[in-house]
């Protein structure tokens, strides 16, 4: 994947992640459901946070290792150096 789609994911992650936690689609789970004895709407909201939590770990990984690439390039054109 390349460096510009990847900065559109993470731009589009927390969008993703709000809308996820709107009030009308946790009132999908408010039904009288547990599971080990939590709420289902409990277990969907920290399910939602956890998956959150492991997409943004992802993209910083990929972003990470791309930015090895451009770092060089920027330091042959010398913006990286103090002046």
């Amino acid at each position: 994947m390349n460096r510009q789609k990847l900065y559109a994911a993470a731009l589009v992650l927390p969008l993703f992640g709000g809308f996820l936690l709107l009030s009308p689609l946790i009132d999908l789970f408010t039904v009288n459901v547990t599971v080990a004895g939590l709420p289902l709407e409990v277990v969907y909201i920290f399910l939602v946070w956890l998956g959150l939590i492991v997409a943004a770990y992802v993209l910083a990984r990929a972003l990470g290792q791309n930015s090895s690439l451009y770092d060089s390039a920027d330091q042959d054109l010398g913006e990286d150096s103090p002046p």
